[in-house]
């Protein structure tokens, strides 16, 4: 039995590294954006039933891809939903600082940052 759930999403030059350096974020916890979802706070929320959600997550039935959505790939969900331009605050403020940027940072440079990293939290459930 794994001793994880979530799968780190991996860029595709982690190899090659950061500077050089193959570099893990660490994220604290998983974030589930769906507010609405009645199945929040049973099933998704505690280790001991998220196994059992990870393709039936009402969120992701249906979708074309099923391998892609599902629980288990949310670090990968979160990361590219961050470069196709979702908000958010925390990978933009994380991004400009390991970047050393002050001003502007182009759709290219997020990308080829978030191409030579992996991510993953730290917490297995939402």
């Amino acid at each position: 039995m794994k001793k994880y759930f979530f799968t780190p999403r991996v860029g595709k030059d982690y190899e090659k590294g950061f500077h050089g350096i193959k570099t893990l974020i660490l994220g604290s916890h998983f974030y589930c954006p769906y507010t609405d979802c009645s199945h929040l706070k049973e099933e998704c929320a505690s280790s001991n039933t998220i196994w059992s959600m990870d393709a039936a997550c009402p969120c992701y039935v249906g979708k074309e891809d099923q391998n892609y959505y599902k629980l288990s790939n949310s670090d990968t969900i979160e990361v590219d939903s961050y470069l196709e331009g979702f908000p958010y605050p925390s990978f933009d403020a994380f991004t400009y600082l390991m970047l050393n940027k002050r001003d502007y940072l182009s759709e290219d440079e997020k990308l080829l940052f978030w191409d030579q990293v992996a991510f993953t939290n730290y917490i297995q459930h939402y």
